[in-house]
């Protein structure tokens, strides 16, 4: 059955103009809390690529509509240690998922777009540590992300070989930074799929900028739409 776009907040229909979003222009951003809202999306829409038929969905939320994969105009940050808005602390973000059945994941899609800094982030697959993001098992570096505002390309990490999931056993797919990309300001889109409220996690470090009201340098359990993401294997 295709999952189609929810269109249930009523704040959706107010981003709904549509001009060009430029990177880095910060007239286009709405800066609230640890997310960030666009006032008007791109003109341009690039469908998503397509999976390879033999993966099946492990786990995920985002739609079958190409033109719409994800919500283009609202996310959560994701941004390094020395961002260059210079006031929002290092935010990395994290979604739970079980497995139905043992697993071996091939490909873990997220709907990461970036603004300013280094156009690369870190996407990868968690062990649980007591409910929260533990050990990464496999990460990949990836780069040249979507400007912030567009849909539909996803940040895109693949395996030949495969990475065991075990039926019943929580994991995480995580979007974070690092050294080399410390001074990124990115946004992990949230799903178009499903308007709930779920759990899902988030890291705040203000080391060197910005306030995480007592939490720094740790994940915290958090409630929210979730990002969007899609774990695929076989």
């Amino acid at each position: 059955m295709r999952k189609t776009l929810a269109a249930s907040l009523p704040w959706l229909m107010v981003l709904a103009t549509v001009v060009s979003a430029l990177a880095a222009d910060h007239r286009n951003l709405i800066l609230s809390g640890n997310g960030v809202f666009v006032k008007h999306p791109s003109k341009v829409i690039t469908p998503a690529l397509q999976h390879d038929a033999k993966l099946k969905t492990v786990a995920g939320d985002l739609s079958d509509y190409k033109f719409g994969v994800f919500f283009c105009c609202y996310g959560d940050y994701i941004t390094g240690l020395t961002n260059e808005l210079g006031v929002v602390p290092e935010y990395w973000q994290a979604v739970p998922f079980t497995p139905a059945a043992n697993m071996t994941v091939k490909e873990i899609d997220a709907s990461v777009v970036w603004d300013e800094g280094t156009n690369a982030v870190v996407l990868s697959l968690n062990s649980d540590s007591s409910g929260l993001p533990g050990k990464a098992i496999h990460s990949w570096n990836v780069k040249n992300l979507a400007i912030i505002g567009s849909c539909c390309q996803l940040a895109t990490g693949k395996s030949k070989t495969g990475i065991a999931v075990t039926k019943g056993t929580q994991y995480w797919v995580v979007v974070s930074t690092n050294a080399n990309d410390s001074n990124i300001f990115a946004a992990w889109e949230v799903n178009s799929t499903d308007m709930r409220l779920h759990p899902f996690a988030s890291y705040c470090d203000d080391s060197k900028q910005g306030n995480c009201n007592g939490t720094s340098g740790k994940w915290v359990a958090v409630n929210g739409l979730l990002p969007g993401f899609d774990v695929l294997g076989q």
